[in-house]
């Protein structure tokens, strides 16, 4: 049976939900019949929402949005009993804020019932001192830093920093936050100003760093030909726990290790650009995350396709896929490609066999991840 708040099952038509406890509720998955909540939350406060049920009738998520109903701002995604979330108020108005309650989409059960614990509790955050850099809330307003290490600075998940930073052609641009995790979560985020600028990954980020960790790193290396600025965004996001958090950062500037050489195939660096390669061993390749390497070959029919790609994984991890072009070619894993070597072991092996009935010409994409935060090329 389902609860007395219905019906709220979008964002747009969600329902007040007081402070305290409210037991009895009942939800299922998005496509069927979620729950949403609307709550405001006090200036200088922060929210604690606690979802109670049994993981073992369905794996319930805890989304919450901003009024508007966009995107995920915080989120409870574990796979245990229970969810918590925590939302802090640091804007200095009431915050009005959507409280989506669903059972997760791949799970076999598609429904569960619910307990709803809202608690709210003054947000030390809120009153925490800032640091000297200040004000450097926004991109327009990012301070110019140099090589060198700055220590005691504070970001809030509503007071996020930003630094502007050139990098030397030729050079690599090195970012060490260091933190303490357990009090607070601190991602990183570096853009090209000229393109887009904070948000995290929706403005497309030239890398990042997203551990669950002490510290952070991130590399990025300017191949441009002229000194390029660049824009680091420090973030306080999380899903539970403190939403700020003290911090050192370090800067340093070295020479790119992967602004080396490109191998004898290029351009190659597309599905249209593709280069015939032979069969047997081809050695000395060499790609990074901003430049893939395609290659076309003849499968005859009722032929294998058999290829090996030959690499270290820690010095990068490259994954390889093989594609018929006249369908799609070079769109990421899992989006419609023949097949695909896509471990996170030395080296890669990947069969097909052409039961088309006819000779096919396949594309062979080799890639790397997307950036990430240390590695960005290897040989193979």
């Amino acid at each position: 049976m389902d609860d007395t708040f219905e019906d709220n099952d979008t964002c747009a038509t969600a329902v007040p939900i007081p402070l305290g406890l409210t037991t009895g509720l009942y939800t299922e998955k998005q496509i069927l019949d979620p729950d949403n909540y609307t709550f405001q939350v006090p200036a200088g406060e922060i929210l604690t929402i606690d979802c109670l049920f049994s993981r073992a009738t369905g794996d319930i998520n805890v989304a919450v949005r901003l009024a508007d109903c966009a995107g995920i701002m915080w989120f409870g995604f574990s796979q245990d009993d229970n969810e918590t979330v925590v939302v802090p108020n640091g804007t200095g108005a009431a915050l009005d804020i959507v409280i989506s309650v669903y059972v997760l989409a791949g799970d076999v059960l598609d429904c569960n019932t619910y307990d709803l614990d809202l608690t709210t509790a003054a947000d030390p955050c809120a009153s925490a001192p800032d640091d000297t850099l200040e004000d450097n809330d926004t991109c327009a307003t990012a301070v110019p830093l140099s090589a060198g290490t700055n220590t005691g600075l504070f970001v809030s998940q509503a007071d996020p920093d930003y630094y502007e930073l050139v990098v030397p052609d030729g050079d690599a641009v090195t970012v060490d936050v260091t933190h303490v995790h357990e009090n607070g979560n601190i991602d990183l985020f570096l853009y090209d100003p000229n393109v887009a600028c904070g948000g995290g990954f929706p403005s497309q980020p030239l890398n990042f760093a997203i551990s669950q960790d002490d510290n952070e790193f991130l590399i990025w290396g300017n191949r441009s030909g002229a000194p390029a600025t660049v824009v680091l965004e420090v973030v306080s996001i999380v899903s539970s726990g403190p939403a700020c958090n003290d911090y050192d950062l370090t800067i340093d500037f070295i020479p790119d290790p992967c602004q080396v050489p490109d191998d004898n195939f290029e351009d190659n660096d597309d599905c249209a650009s593709a280069v015939p390669i032979p069969t047997g061993m081809t050695a000395g390749l060499f790609l990074t995350s901003l430049d893939a390497d395609f290659y076309s070959v003849t499968v005859p029919a009722g032929e294998i396709l058999s290829v090996d790609c030959i690499h270290a994984w820690n010095d990068g991890d490259i994954n390889v896929y093989f594609w018929d072009p006249a369908i799609t070619c070079g769109t990421g894993a899992f989006s419609g490609e023949l097949a695909s070597g896509i471990t996170p072991n030395d080296n890669e092996h990947v069969e097909w066999i052409n039961s088309t009935g006819a000779d096919l010409s396949v594309i062979i994409e080799v890639a790397t991840l997307p950036p990430t935060p240390i590695v960005r090329c290897n040989t193979y």
